[in-house]
């Protein structure tokens, strides 16, 4: 697949059989895919501080958070060694509607200037339609204008891909939560609608424990989150006031 699309599905290495049930939902599928193994500790090119998480994030990540974290960064990286143009990027926990992936890893992402679009997501948010009938007719391309949560799975090209690389080189809080941060590091949370995937009710390789009550919040992550919102406020508002200015000036 040189050049095209590849399709990689996030899976520990020893899950044999959760690779054995993704493969058996798989049977359908029309286009080529691999599974990409993923890590159990934090890679070596990523900055944790556990101190700054605690600011960041009002609580330090659990092992299988980093092993997440890190095995999507690796992804990126492995993308950005490859010759493909852009990755299908899956879980192993996901039911793929296969003739619509087909459709969508036909699609040039990167020439249309989308390089990260999510195929699905773990909630609702405000959003707006960023693009009708796209990449083909049936889809529906939307910005999402909060958190969405989960790499449950999506595309991402090689700018892309750089692109992330930069904005989670420093271990903050949860790969979901920062790939969300569309104020923070400037790359739109776009979605496709409806979701070519769903996710299944295996449990996660995770933990449930990461969602334990977090501690009361520090003065410094209090002043954190205070400065937070209001940047993310102040993007949001630069974008209704674009919007707003293309309506009235098409």
């Amino acid at each position: 697949m040189g050049g095209g699309t590849d399709i990689v599905v996030l899976s520990m290495a020893n899950a044999a059989d959760r690779r054995d049930q993704f493969a058996g939902r798989a049977s359908a599928a029309t286009v080529p895919w691999r599974f990409f193994d993923a890590h159990t500790a934090l890679d070596p090119d990523l900055i944790h501080d556990p101190d700054r998480l605690a600011v960041t994030h009002g609580r330090t990540l659990r092992p299988g958070e980093l092993g997440c974290y890190s095995s999507h960064y690796a992804i990126w990286r492995d993308l950005l060694a490859s010759d493909a143009r852009q990755y299908i990027v899956l879980e192993d926990d996901i039911i793929a509607d296969w003739q619509k992936l087909a459709r969508i890893a036909e699609h040039d992402f990167a020439a249309d200037g989308y390089h990260y679009v999510r195929l699905y997501q773990k909630q609702p948010s405000r959003q707006a339609i960023e693009r009708k009938a796209y990449p083909s007719r049936g889809f529906t391309l939307v910005r999402a204008l909060g958190k969405v949560w989960g790499t449950q799975g999506y595309v991402v090209t090689r700018t892309g891909a750089a692109a992330l690389m930069r904005a989670c080189r420093h271990v903050e809080r949860p790969i979901d939560d920062q790939m969300d941060r569309f104020w923070e590091h400037g790359i739109p949370t776009l979605s496709l609608h409806p979701f070519p995937i769903i996710e299944t009710d295996a449990a996660s390789s995770i933990g449930d424990e990461r969602f334990e009550p977090r501690p009361a919040a520090t003065p410094a992550r209090k002043a954190f989150m205070k400065a937070d919102y209001a940047r993310r406020r102040r993007v949001l508002a630069r974008f209704y006031l674009r919007r707003a200015a293309k309506r009235l000036f098409p």
